[in-house]
């Protein structure tokens, strides 16, 4: 080890003591089995994008930072907000109100495959009105590749689920969940 290194190490250590590590690279105890080896893959700060997971949706709900970090807002004739209401894990939603148009949440840098069927579902409550709820996935370059309106047949929240294929491999699709007609309701995380 050089005192350089020592010195660092030393000075790391609250009270002075150095270890140190020596290693004979002459000298061979066990021979390694050539047909083993290993790998390593940890998904670090998105590090690894896509394929990799089944649940591509980034940010485990609402509350703090994931809003504004993973989902983008619009509206065209309507209005959304992040509201105080509790559901399931979390004490924010977000609130879709719809005044003759459409208003919803998007999502960027979503990996599509060609021809592979991809299932999902939606928490929602409706708060008042009949807004008709759709989740859309868009592609890259601004295309329609699935459409699937999601019911909602009562009161209270519920687990609204969706099932598409896709036509065609994509690795910069958008999903996007819009309320439009006339009416409010609320999206949440379980």
């Amino acid at each position: 080890m050089s005192s350089i290194a020592a010195g660092a190490v030393a000075a790391a250590a609250p009270d002075g003591r150095v270890t140190v590590l020596l290693v004979d690279t002459d000298r061979v105890s066990i021979p390694i089995n050539q047909r083993i080896y290993g790998q390593f893959l940890e998904h670090i700060n998105h590090s690894v994008e896509d394929g990799l997971f089944a649940e591509q949706i980034r940010g485990t709900g609402f509350e703090g930072p994931d809003f504004e970090t993973y989902w983008t807002s619009f509206a065209e004739g309507g209005a959304v907000e992040v509201v105080n209401v509790e559901f399931s894990n979390g004490k924010k939603s977000v609130r879709l109100r719809a005044d003759g148009g459409r208003a919803g949440i998007r999502q960027r840098r979503i990996f599509l495959d060609n021809g592979r069927r991809y299932d999902g579902s939606a928490w929602v409550r409706r708060e008042q009105g009949a807004p008709e709820l759709t989740l859309r996935v868009v592609g890259s370059k601004g295309e329609a590749i699935a459409s699937a309106p999601l019911a909602i047949p009562g009161a209270g929240w519920q687990e609204v689920r969706f099932s598409f294929t896709s036509p065609l491999r994509d690795r910069d699709a958008s999903v996007e969940i819009a309320a439009s007609g006339r009416g409010r309701l609320w999206t949440s995380f379980q």
